[in-house]
């Protein structure tokens, strides 16, 4: 593995707004050409927009890579990938004027690219439901390297730690062994918030495991964790949208610790107790910024 790929080197991340993704989209060879299909203009644009944010380099070695893409062929992608895809270039474009989002971005490769994705990810979920917060550089010491702090009816910062699962490893164990090392995260003498991600194919899937992430949720508060002020949690799954495409949807929920050592403050809930689909607009989808090119 080449240094490169170890980590990405981005002290400030290039901007771009709508009028410079018009140019962006017009440069890009077939974008005007009507007999080219969509979804190879859409692909062609997630592709100029991570290499405009990450990199002609990170686009050649980690995304190819990753998705099992050829460089020059991308046309020859699955569809899961694809959306994978378009989602990055959808989170980076939505969260490009968050504070310090250059953090998660650094370890966006090699080992650390779940990681650095579930961040990204949660700033999703957060800046959806128009809730202010900013990432924070990592400065080596216990109890202050947490992922992002959250700004509560703008007046409270509260610290988050993002920690995620996958359908594969999401057992109650390994939930507990998350939860308890996002808690080491953060700090004793503030209100907590862990963040976890989890992955389920269908809506179906993750409402049938509800009650058992609830109930560890439950157990991860009742073993004397009462720094941790509340667990919120959100999953993803592929939803059919015709033409042969998908798009990934997510379903977020929040667990409040009722035996918080701090004194419960109603501006802490920020999501409902159980599941639900669908995003607030705050967020434009790839659908939109694809739109947005084309005009």
């Amino acid at each position: 593995m080449n240094e490169y790929i170890m980590s990405l080197n981005i002290d400030v991340l290039p901007k771009i707004d709508s009028a410079q993704l018009k140019i962006m989209a017009k440069k890009l060879p077939g974008f005007n050409d009507h007999k080219v299909p969509q979804n190879i203009k859409k692909l062609g644009l997630a592709h100029a927009l991570l290499e405009h944010f990450l990199g002609e380099n990170w686009v050649k070695e980690e995304m190819c890579r990753r998705y099992s893409l050829k460089w020059g062929a991308l046309n020859h992608v699955s569809l899961e990938n694809k959306v994978h895809i378009y989602n990055l270039a959808e989170m980076l474009f939505n969260l490009q004027d968050i504070e310090d989002i250059e953090t998660p971005l650094k370890d966006l490769c090699g080992d650390d690219f779940d990681s650095a994705f579930s961040e990204l990810e949660a700033g999703r979920v957060l800046k959806s439901h128009d809730i202010d917060f900013k990432y924070i550089k990592p400065i080596s010491k216990k109890q202050f390297d947490y992922d992002v702090e959250i700004l509560l009816q703008k007046k409270e910062w509260v610290c988050g730690e993002v920690k995620q699962k996958t359908k594969h490893n999401a057992s109650n164990d390994s939930i507990k062994d998350s939860l308890d090392k996002a808690r080491q995260q953060l700090p004793r003498d503030r209100p907590g918030f862990i963040f976890i991600r989890v992955l389920f194919p269908t809506p179906k899937a993750l409402e049938q495991n509800f009650e058992e992430l609830t109930t560890a949720f439950k157990r991860f508060y009742g073993a004397g964790n009462k720094r941790i002020s509340s667990i919120i949690a959100w999953g993803s799954y592929m939803h059919p949208i015709g033409r042969g495409e998908e798009e990934q949807r997510f379903l977020a929920w929040q667990s409040i610790n009722e035996n918080c050592r701090f004194p419960f403050c109603e501006s802490w809930r920020l999501f409902p107790d159980r599941p639900f689909t669908g995003e607030p607009q705050t967020n434009i989808n790839w659908e939109d910024i694809f739109a947005i090119a084309s005009q």
